[in-house]
């Protein structure tokens, strides 16, 4: 390595563990050395358990990718990649499989689809096949959710209760305290699960009190005052409401601990609500695709049958940093939070003021979406500025992200500002990190106005520059929207609708991919304006929009 890649290399490495708390560097490679040089307690599991769950109504059960008949012949899909795996299983032919995929396979959100002896079958053949702290299927994370599965399946056999009691035994030892986000409250729920599962047993009583600490502790961090959730990706956000559900679901109604997950529960029912595009789906900021999360409805529904009812919508979240701006054929929504939790921003994006646009339930302007959590050059341009509806400067990206979770520099957008009133509403905010990026004094202001009385949204970028840079702002269109450059910027049809942009800047069409699933790649429009003078940059965008009659046929 020469040594202005070894001075780029550390100075990433510095700037990504800069934010990071102490606790969250010694372990992690504690965690590390337990699995290197295989450190683990030897646990005890009493020769007799006896596991059971009371809940309230019917747990949710989720897969987005399998079959009960692709499963008995063999065929395991996840993240949209299929593997012949057999039946009986020959759980070494997913040796060679990502990662990610691997995890999936251990998660176990397939059981439900098969009858109770193929679920039997397929435990106990992974109970002998995965002896305690082999590989990847004992990762907190995957042991986390396969705990949770498999109690949901309310198995009948001994040795396969005995095993969920192993499992979070070794748990309990080895918790994600490293990564404070997701992760460790996928920890607690398993811990929670199977402390009421195994009711009465004294180590499972240590486990429940150590579930319900981590939630009391971790939720007033991690589920922000508006709902939102603090990593800011709205998949995951989605999973931590399932998972307040299910805690809903299976606790007593007279405990201590219920006012906290039941409150929690309705104000992120009233984000998830709120911020959902007109079809139902969900924007896919930051690390988000369509099939990882229960989908919504599934969601709603599951949180009426708990007697859980939302909040008023809104479209104010300045916690999150989400807005909403919609009357009855528009809905937008714009991320002016920052990417993500300084000291856990694994899943952020470099997309600050970035939006999506729907008009009725046809998709207009969308996110990106993920691909792959692999790192390569797919993974760097989902993170990347690029790939997202806002302004880009030099090539570069609105932060440092790298690896496949990392981000080194980043930096919040400031004086973020929403008003709304009888005309409409204004959004307005600032972007300074490009001054630190470029070295330059470099400032975005970024605005958006809605009129919906003239049924207008204007988007202004302006950035006051000295010297010679590149800006290209992207609006990123729908697969389906058909384009037409005009004399005053272009009409986009998509559907009935018709969307007419005029701008002071000419725009370009190219072509760029859409990730809104894992594994899948769908080529879409992009608009593209572009400025390579020395002078100040403004960008005014005004849209307009009607519904056509189309005649088919």
């Amino acid at each position: 390595m020469n040594p202005q890649s070894l001075r780029k290399t550390l100075q990433l490495y510095y700037h990504t563990l800069k934010p990071l708390r102490p606790h969250q560097i010694y372990e992690r490679l504690w965690a590390y050395c337990k699995r290197r040089f295989h450190l683990y307690e030897r646990l005890r599991v009493p020769e007799a358990v006896n596991g059971r769950l009371l809940h309230r109504t019917s747990l949710l059960c989720h897969d987005s990718w399998n079959s009960s008949e692709g499963i008995r012949a063999g065929t395991f899909v996840f993240l949209n990649q299929p593997a012949e795996l057999g039946w009986p299983v020959r759980w070494d032919k997913a040796a060679r499989l990502p990662l990610l995929w691997k995890f999936n396979l251990h998660y176990f959100h397939f059981l439900h689809l098969l009858t109770v002896p193929e679920q039997e079958y397929l435990c106990l053949d992974w109970v002998k096949t995965f002896p305690q702290n082999k590989g990847e299927a004992w990762h907190p994370y995957p042991t986390s959710l396969r705990i949770v599965e498999w109690i949901k399946s309310e198995p009948k056999h001994p040795a396969i209760q005995r095993s969920i009691y192993e499992q979070a035994a070794y748990l309990s030892k080895n918790l994600e305290t490293y990564h404070p986000g997701n992760h460790l409250l996928e920890n607690a729920q398993a811990l929670i699960f199977a402390g009421l599962y195994f009711s009465g047993d004294p180590q499972a009583s240590q486990w429940l009190k150590a579930g319900i600490a981590i939630i009391t502790k971790q939720t007033p961090a991690q589920v922000l005052q508006d709902g939102g959730y603090f990593e800011r990706s709205t998949m995951y956000y989605s999973l931590m409401l399932e998972l307040y559900l299910n805690l809903l679901n299976v606790l007593p109604l007279d405990g201590q601990f219920r006012p906290l997950v039941e409150d929690t529960a309705r104000k992120m029912l009233s984000f998830l609500q709120s911020t959902l595009h007109p079809d139902g789906q969900l924007a896919l900021f930051n690390d988000s695709t369509l099939e990882i999360a229960p989908p919504p409805p599934a969601l709603v529904d599951y949180a009426d049958r708990l007697g859980i009812q939302p909040g008023p919508r809104r479209n104010s979240f300045p916690d999150s940093g989400y807005f909403v701006m919609q009357d009855s054929d528009l809905f937008a929504i714009v991320d002016c939070g920052p990417i993500g939790p300084d000291h856990l921003p694994a899943h952020s994006h470099a997309d600050i003021f970035s939006f999506e646009l729907s008009l009725g339930c046809e998709h207009f302007v969308t996110d990106t979406g993920v691909y792959e959590y692999a790192a390569g050059a797919r993974r760097d341009y989902c993170r990347s500025t690029a790939a997202h509806n806002t302004l880009e400067i030099d090539g570069l990206s609105q932060a440092e992200a790298w690896s496949s979770f990392r981000v080194a520099r980043r930096f919040k957008p400031e004086n973020v500002e929403f008003i709304e009133d009888a005309s409409g509403a204004r959004l307005s905010g600032d972007f300074a990190g490009w001054g630190q990026l470029l070295g330059e004094r470099l400032v975005h202001q970024r605005s958006f106005e809605f009129l919906p009385g003239r049924g207008q949204l204007t988007v202004k970028d302006r950035v006051d520059r000295s010297g010679q840079h590149q800006l290209v702002s992207r609006i990123h269109l729908a697969p389906g929207c058909q384009v037409e450059i005009t004399p005053v910027g272009c009409s986009i049809r998509k559907g009935d609708w018709l969307l007419e942009m005029a701008s002071n800047l000419p725009p370009s069409v190219e072509e760029s991919p859409f990730y809104p699933r894992f594994g899948t790649e769908i080529p879409r429009p992009v608009l593209v304006f572009r400025s390579t003078s020395s002078v100040d940059f403004r960008l005014e965008i005004a849209m307009t929009w009607k519904k056509e009659t189309v005649l088919r046929g």
